[in-house]
């Protein structure tokens, strides 16, 4: 029942937005704003290679958790210390960490459950299979 409320919330929203942009008058700032963003956008990504592209992580292991959209995304970053690309970079996504719970959840349940397991734990296999 959470998963429908959220997803007619969502229209809810959708639905409050189109009627916003219904309700402008005048001209349309599409191609200013653009051209803003796209200046922008290549100031930001020339800005981030010259500040990051030559950064040296000092020898070690860094395990770090921040929240996301379905759940804790886990960061594990191990450097060697002496190049700018790490040694190895891995991202554990939240479906793959509620992987094992979902199976669980499964044992014992009818095939006609399944459905009802998945939508409950909000399952969303290309994240998980990367």
């Amino acid at each position: 029942l959470g998963r429908l409320e959220e997803i007619k919330q969502s229209v809810r929203i959708v639905k409050q937005a189109v009627d916003a942009v219904k309700g402008i008058k005048g001209a349309v700032l599409s191609d200013y704003i653009l051209g803003e963003y796209k200046e922008a956008a290549s100031d930001i990504k020339g800005n981030f290679f010259r500040v990051f592209g030559n950064l040296v992580l000092p020898k070690g292991e860094w395990t770090t958790i921040t929240e996301a959209g379905r759940g804790t995304l886990l960061f594990s970053i191990i450097s060697d210390g002496e190049s700018n690309v790490p040694y190895r970079v891995r991202v554990m996504t939240p479906c793959w960490m509620n992987l094992r719970g979902f199976m669980e959840a499964l044992k014992g349940a009818r095939y006609a459950d399944f459905w009802a397991v998945y939508g409950s734990f909000g399952y969303f296999p290309p994240e998980a299979d990367r």
